[in-house]
């Protein structure tokens, strides 16, 4: 049985690495897709990440959790916490603004900050 593993791992679905390649022909995996990329597309534009954020997340849970992680890993600024809409996580996100040492990645993501 063990014959089988090569061949099964060479076949398995490998998860999209930049939201160019995510899917386009199922609406829940495009989003979990462009969730899972969101912070590297940030680096590379962030202008057009919040676009694509507003144009194609439609679950509003799902678009305040990405605006956390932005502010948590990529650009901490109160901008991106007023486009939270649920009071628990905008709540969390201030708190995460007014407290650095919550942040998880804004050290070291894109290169650009301190």
């Amino acid at each position: 049985m063990l014959w089988l593993l090569p061949g099964w791992i060479a076949c398995a679905p490998t998860a999209a690495t930049t939201w160019r390649a995510c899917p386009t022909d199922n609406a829940a995996a495009r989003e979990a897709c462009l969730a899972r990329t969101l912070p590297d597309r940030f680096c590379e534009d962030p202008t057009g990440a919040a676009a694509m954020v507003d144009a194609e997340i439609h679950d509003s849970a799902t678009r305040d959790l990405l605006w956390l992680t932005v502010v948590n890993d990529v650009e901490p600024r109160a901008a991106w916490c007023a486009r939270i809409v649920d009071a628990g996580v905008a709540s969390h996100c201030r708190d995460v603004l007014a407290r650095p040492h919550l942040r998880r990645g804004t050290a070291t993501r894109c290169g650009s900050h301190p």
